[in-house]
């Protein structure tokens, strides 16, 4: 079981150092590019509907992810939604149920805060239907009780 909370900016680097080696198609690949990356984490952490939290094991970081506070009108009523982002295990860490350690995590926080909605984006549609996601079409319909 991992150890989950929100990091603070000394560990920012090593945050986007895991976010390279998982996506590295995003084209960080240097000390440079990482250290770019940082200074633009750190003004977009400003913004108070995100944050970013890391798993550790044993005090080494071995996942990360972002959560964002997002606002959903349904029928005109705006209800909290959690939203999910930048999940990454790892190498030497995968297939140890880091990245369903963080899912579990992310949906108890907004559970506790009484969202009504989760939302993510996947990149790996099968690993969050097991989760108990969906993929949904572009037509939805919510009943909320007033």
């Amino acid at each position: 079981m991992s150890e989950i909370r929100e990091l603070v900016p000394e560990e920012y680097t090593e945050y986007m150092q895991l976010t390279a080696e998982a996506y590295p198609g995003i084209g960080i690949a240097t000390p440079e590019d990482i250290g770019r990356a940082v200074g633009r984490l750190k003004i977009k952490i400003q913004d108070p509907r995100m944050a970013v939290y890391g798993a550790f094991r044993s005090a080494e970081m071995v996942g990360i992810m972002a959560l964002y506070d997002y606002t959903m009108n349904v029928h005109g009523v705006p209800m909290l939604a959690g939203g999910v982002g930048n999940i990454a295990v790892h190498l030497a860490h995968k297939k140890e149920h880091v990245a369903k350690d963080l899912m579990e995590f992310y949906l108890d926080l907004y559970r506790q805060r009484k969202a009504p909605m989760a939302v993510l984006w996947p990149f790996r549609p099968n690993f969050y239907r097991r989760m108990g996601f969906g993929l949904a079409s572009k037509v939805h319909q919510y009943r909320v009780a007033a």
